[in-house]
């Protein structure tokens, strides 16, 4: 896994828009192969506002390009969002650490939390769940291995992904129980995930987000409680950390 904090231009290859307010950017790079796990940071060329660049999550990557899904939020995915291709765009990545290598592992995904586990899954394997609100929300994007589950039971299981990764659980034999489960998702999911997987003794890492101005480390932005007391930084000692290590 390596890293790189320098900002390069690059040019974007592809643009789609799948639905449910998402957005892939495929871009041309001369940055290492970024790892599942790692991110980013984006910013467009669009002047002073918003003046900082977006941390966002690697999709999938390889020699000389690299994919992002992001949903509109505000007005700096707005901005990406309206990139063409062949715009140019300032990038700064990969950074940041990775999920690490696990013979069975489940990735449990809330939203757009997906992307991480969803390259995780595509080069290592693994049983990747998936929770939205809805079809509408899923913007057509889930595979036919996936385990997906919807909060009004238009796609898959009625319910949340935990719930959902519950259940699977229990129908489970031992030796097919994960050896690690890894999350990235709203921070109440993961909680919820946490407690789960505490009471069954199974290994979580959870992929947390944090408001983000370097992605390096200096602007102490990004802090995040720790359940020792004190603060970790997202950036710099993450995004990926054992859920027993952070507060949710």
């Amino acid at each position: 896994m390596e890293t790189d904090k320098s900002f390069e231009l690059c040019a974007v290859r592809e643009r789609s828009e799948p639905g449910g307010n998402l957005v892939f950017l495929k871009i041309d790079t001369t940055a290492p192969v970024a790892a599942p796990g790692q991110f980013a940071m984006l910013r467009g060329p669009w002047g002073d506002a918003p003046l900082l660049p977006r941390a966002i999550s690697y999709c999938d990557a390889g020699p000389g390009w690299a994919l992002f899904l992001f949903r509109v939020q505000g007005e700096g995915t707005r901005r990406l969002a309206g990139l063409s291709v062949g715009d140019r765009l300032s990038v700064a990545g990969p950074l940041g650490n990775a999920f690490p290598g696990s013979a069975n592992p489940w990735l449990i995904a809330g939203g757009v939390g997906l992307p991480p586990l969803w390259f995780y899954s595509k080069r290592f394997g693994g049983r990747l769940f998936w929770g939205v609100p809805s079809l509408f929300a899923s913007a057509g994007l889930a595979k036919p291995d996936w385990l997906v589950a919807s909060d009004d039971g238009s796609l898959g299981f009625h319910g949340n992904c935990v719930d959902l990764f519950s259940a699977e659980l229990e129908k489970t034999d031992a030796g097919g129980v994960p050896d690690a489960v890894f999350s990235c998702g709203p921070y109440p999911m993961m909680s919820a995930l946490k407690t789960v997987c505490a009471q069954r003794e199974l290994p979580l890492l959870v992929s947390l987000e944090g408001k983000m101005a370097c992605g390096i480390g200096v602007c102490c932005g990004c802090a995040h409680p720790a359940t020792a007391g004190g603060y970790v930084h997202v950036c710099e000692k993450g995004p990926i950390f054992p859920a027993a290590e952070v507060q949710l």
